[in-house]
């Protein structure tokens, strides 16, 4: 209770102190911006004037939603840092893009014209009803002539048809202002319009002998941002080096535009948690399981199984479709965004089971990796913001404030020029890529696309088939000292000899030295397996049933020039004891015993046809079912 009592006393003593002080604005712009993986720290600077004695100073029009503990304030001047405030100012909202905020006009006065249109149609609604009502002429005992009956008539007919005309009139009107509203909606849902929502504010409180001409920097992690890796790789022949373009797909919701700033793409990523983790003691124990369905132990061994792109659509609570969405495998950085349509299309990378939806203003879901098309409608997050956070306080003196772990630059620290193209730089624990020029990137949850480094990458080309699995040859190109490049997993756009092939994935989550890149199927390169049924053989030896199977694999070059194919098939594995597997025929293949993995390297010249054979027989109980292809 004294501790309540005390927290209380201590707040009211700060508030009082704020609302006695002089406040005053500080005009600050954003600078630069460093793009994690997930979030981007912000950094705005401004100049100011500070008077003898305690001064408040606003910092205003900051993104409302900040990790407030990132806050960092760097200053220069001959003044105290007091104490460093966050909080949410409802009375001043976001500044619109100036096209959303003309469409939310037009849109207000679609609904103004709408609710006028529809009292209309209400009020001639009741009229028709009061006529409907009172159609009766005369009474029980007194008759009706016939003049007043053909006025009466007349007079019901004219002003019925009038009613029902209008009404006509009305629901055209308002079939048209309703299909302006639809176009105006979706229109809204492209730009990625939002709810207004407050800004957020930094309170710092100073304390200065004299008057002090003061430069402050600001900086702060907004969570409402990000980027993807994507690569462009371009093969002219197989001749001559791999162009490979690493490119960053930038998108923020923070709240506030980024208009040309020095931007900085990093690695890393502060949401990752940084503590080590501690062996606590393995402890065993009986274990009795509960009862499992087939369904259960099945279904996640299952999720993501040869599931290599998945598709969909995301859509919003009303059945539209949601622009921007952020969609990331989880745990990779491989990742995208639904279109204008809410529309997605996405390669996954292997051993991969789970897939993230991340929307501003929407609940975030996660996802099993279950089938190639993946549909979705998020729900509204409707959780209201916190008001006012204190995220530091205390004293320093000198000649620069420091709040919240701030160690202020002087000139001569400074960073260098940038020089043409990006600069990269290797960190202890990232790397990062400073860009030669400004960028803008507004806050509407738009991908754009940032080139941060072009390389000419020494490569040797081969092709690679599994006919097993896929019937096309695949042109690879093997990278040597591929990690000096710092090259993050992502999706590639595939271009050979100047011409589109299609989106691979590269896989840098590899512990070889050597990457392998897959640039495209070659359809010059003619392979089949077929089985040979002469060699497909069923006997029972006692107790036992002997089974054989044969395939024969033809390769056809089609091409002007010899090639090197590289054809993977397999043998079988038995993990029973009484399975038996005898290998017959490999055609001189490489064989890894313990997986059975059959490995040629053949050589082919152009028009030259070749052919290789699998055989192999298992034994095992005939009461029993094993499925041989």
């Amino acid at each position: 209770m004294r501790k309540c009592y005390l927290l209380l006393v201590l707040a009211f003593f700060y508030h009082t102190l704020l609302a006695e002080t002089p406040r005053k604005t500080v005009n600050t712009s954003i600078d630069k911006v460093t793009v994690f993986l997930t979030g981007a720290q912000v950094t705005r600077t401004g100049n100011t004037t500070i008077q003898p004695g305690t001064t408040t100073l606003l910092f205003s029009n900051i993104a409302p939603n900040i990790q407030t503990q990132s806050i960092q304030v760097s200053s220069e001047g001959n003044f105290t840092v007091l104490s460093v405030v966050y909080q949410l100012n409802y009375l001043q909202q976001q500044e619109k893009n100036q096209e959303i905020d003309r469409l939310s006009k037009i849109k207000i006065s679609l609904q103004d014209r709408l609710d006028v249109e529809n009292s209309l149609l209400n009020v001639y609604a009741q009229e028709e009803q009061v006529l409907q009502a009172n159609k009766a002429i005369g009474g029980e005992q007194q008759g009706v002539n016939i003049n007043d009956l053909k006025q009466a008539a007349d007079f019901y007919r004219t002003r019925l048809s009038e009613i029902k005309l209008k009404q006509l009139e009305i629901g055209k009107t308002i079939r048209s202002l309703t299909e302006q509203m639809s176009i105006t909606d979706k229109q809204l849902n492209a730009l990625h319009a939002q709810p207004d929502q407050p800004t957020g504010e930094i309170v710092v409180t100073v304390s200065s002998k004299t008057v002090v001409q003061a430069k402050f920097a600001v900086s702060y992690l907004v969570n409402q941002a990000g980027w993807h890796p994507t690569y462009d790789i371009r093969v002219k022949n197989i001749s001559n080096p791999i162009s490979l373009v690493y490119k960053a797909n930038v998108f923020q919701q923070s709240g506030e535009d980024w208009n040309n700033v020095k931007l900085t793409i990093s690695t890393g990523n502060p949401q990752e948690g940084g503590t080590k983790p501690v062996l606590t003691p393995w402890q065993l124990s009986f274990f009795h399981p509960h009862a499992t369905t087939y369904a259960t132990m099945v279904a996640p061994a299952m999720a993501g199984v040869n599931i290599r792109q998945i598709r969909g659509r995301i859509t919003a609570s009303d059945g539209n479709g949601l622009p921007g969405v952020n969609i990331q495998i989880k745990g990779s950085t491989v990742g995208t965004s639904t279109d204008a349509n809410g529309n997605y299309i996405l390669t996954i990378p292997a051993n991969s089971s789970t897939v993230v939806y991340s929307f501003i203003g929407y609940h975030t879901l996660e996802s099993p990796i279950h089938s190639p098309v993946m549909n979705f409608t998020l729900q509204e997050d409707i959780t209201s913001l916190n008001e006012v956070v204190i995220t530091g306080y205390g004293v320093s003196r000198g000649l620069a404030g420091k709040i919240a772990g701030v160690v202020t630059k002087k000139k001569d620290q400074e960073e260098a020029s940038i020089p043409v193209n990006a600069t990269m730089v290797r960190n202890q624990t990232q790397a990062t890529f400073s860009i030669d020029y400004p960028y803008t990137i507004p806050t509407d949850g738009k991908q754009y696309t940032v080139d941060m480094k072009e390389y000419s990458v020494p490569a040797d080309y081969e092709y690679y088939c599994t006919p097993k699995l896929d019937p096309d040859a695949f042109l690879m190109a093997k990278i040597t000292n591929w990690d000096e490049y710092n090259l993050l997993e992502g999706e590639a756009n595939l271009f050979f000899e100047g011409t589109f092939l299609g989106k691979s994935l590269l896989d840098v989550q590899t512990f070889t030295d050597t990457l392998q890149l897959s640039l495209g199927r070659d359809k010059n390169i003619v392979v089949s397996r077929t089985k040979l049924p002469n060699f497909t053989t069923k006997q029972f030896i006692g107790a036992n049933k002997k089974e054989a199977r044969a395939f024969e694999i033809n390769i056809r070059n089609k091409k002007a020039q010899p090639i090197t194919l590289i054809v993977e098939d397999q043998f079988p594995v038995s993990t029973n004891k009484d399975i038996e597997v005898t290998r017959l025929e490999s055609s001189q293949a490489t064989v890894e015993e313990e997986t059975g993995k059959l490995t040629w390297q053949v050589k082919i010249n152009p028009a030259q046809q070749k052919k290789l054979t699998v055989s192999y027989e298992v034994k095992y109980p005939k009461k029993e079912r094993v499925l041989l292809e």
